[in-house]
């Protein structure tokens, strides 16, 4: 996880941002810090009311959405048309085929980074307006937007425009994207982001401030979880041990609990089903971090050489494997739009070759056999895109 800041350390600032999180946790933007919601439903009606806004009021997702276009436009200045880019993964393969072979990894490399970008920049939005979360926003309509050009009209609930302050605030201090997202949805607090920065201008490694965050990541879930418990006398039950779904994988290398954290924590964050996460690494590497195939992948989840690089992941860090094997299989199964089968051919023998079988699975025996083994042991019952209130009862349930 990326985070970060200028060199400066303005205090007054912080004490802002502290203030300000303050009256989102009172509003209930925070739900991990504010009282159960049977305790306020005056705050929960006001919150679900929703209402039609126009997008250049929110001078938040305005100020960030300048730097994303800055560094989304400095990318595809080599990568194409942003349109095409920012559209479907068929169009960035056009562009991709049109370009001059010994450019194909510089240009597709840009077209990752530039996704991932704006990917961020829709989840910050999503959580600032809450109701329309599920409308991605188009690249150009909010350029138009944002430029003066048009106006577009925005579904948001009663606090969107609060928590739009906090983005403002936080964009304007330099935080990368993604962690703006952690804070406004309440992943993580104020109070940790500073101390991570903190540990950034102590020399702290990335590694370090990283599993910093994911810690402080956890101890919040579990704080929501506890919010969200009903109030009386017994204690709220918290697992220990992950689900045992039916079908779901059985450790047979004594690693498993080791990494099951990790496991979660990218199931959450790319919202795909740990279940499915799970089988992929059982079949992949049978849970050993060491594992090197003779084609030369690496890790749990045995990433090419070439893929982590342009998911800028290091496939030998256990938990960088596991999260970039996660982001990868969620855009594989956006790509086929859910279809588990396709996009666990896909991460086998690539989405090139299940393009090339007409959307099937391809007829390679390695691949039908890969697929026919990771479905079996995953179950019948797929749902492998989770919805967020879905990933959150994951990971709040589990160490």
């Amino acid at each position: 996880m990326r985070s970060g800041r200028g060199a400066r350390d303005d205090g007054s600032i912080a004490t802002h941002l502290k203030a300000l999180g303050a009256v989102l946790c009172l509003l209930g933007a925070a739900p991990s810090l504010a009282a159960t919601p049977e305790a306020t439903p005056g705050i929960v009606a006001a919150e679900e009311r929703a209402t039609r806004l126009p997008l250049d009021s929110f001078r938040g997702l305005r100020s960030l959405f300048v730097l994303v276009r800055l560094d989304i436009e400095t990318r595809l200045a080599v990568g194409g048309p942003i349109g095409q880019v920012l559209g479907s993964p068929q169009a960035r393969d056009e562009l991709i085929e049109a370009t001059p072979a010994e450019r194909r990894d510089e240009v597709a490399a840009a077209h990752a980074l530039a996704v991932m970008r704006w990917d961020e920049f829709q989840r910050v939005a999503a959580e600032v307006l809450k109701p329309g979360s599920a409308t991605r926003l188009d690249y150009g309509e909010v350029l138009a937007a944002f430029t003066g050009n048009a106006a577009l009209l925005v579904n948001a609930d009663g606090h969107a425009l609060i928590r739009d302050r906090l983005v403002e605030k936080m964009a304007i201090l330099g935080y990368a994207p993604q962690l703006i997202g952690d804070v406004v949805s309440a992943r993580l607090s104020i109070d940790a982001v500073e101390q991570a920065t903190r540990l950034r201008l102590l020399g702290r490694s990335e590694v370090e401030i990283r599993r910093f965050l994911e810690s402080a990541a956890e101890t919040q879930a579990r704080a929501r979880a506890l919010a969200r418990a009903p109030l009386s006398g017994a204690s709220p039950v918290v697992a220990t041990v992950p689900r045992e779904a039916a079908g779901s994988v059985r450790d047979t290398t004594g690693q498993r609990e080791r990494f099951e954290p990790a496991v979660l924590r990218s199931a959450a964050r790319h919202r795909v089903d740990p279940d499915l996460v799970r089988a992929v690494i059982r079949h992949e590497s049978g849970w050993n971090p060491r594992a090197r195939s003779h084609k030369g992948a690496l890790g749990l989840m045995q990433l090419m050489p070439g893929t982590a690089r342009l998911l800028g992941v290091d496939a030998l860090d256990p938990e960088q494997n596991i999260d970039g094997g996660v982001r990868y299989l969620r855009w594989l199964l956006e790509r086929f739009n859910g279809d588990v089968r396709l996009a666990l051919a896909g991460y086998n023998a690539g989405e090139g070759a299940v393009d090339k079988s007409g959307n099937r699975v391809p007829v390679f025996r390695e691949t039908q056999n890969y697929v026919k083994s990771i479905t079996d042991a995953y179950g019948q019952t797929f749902h492998p895109l989770l919805d967020p209130e879905q990933t959150r009862e994951e990971f709040a349930g589990t160490r």
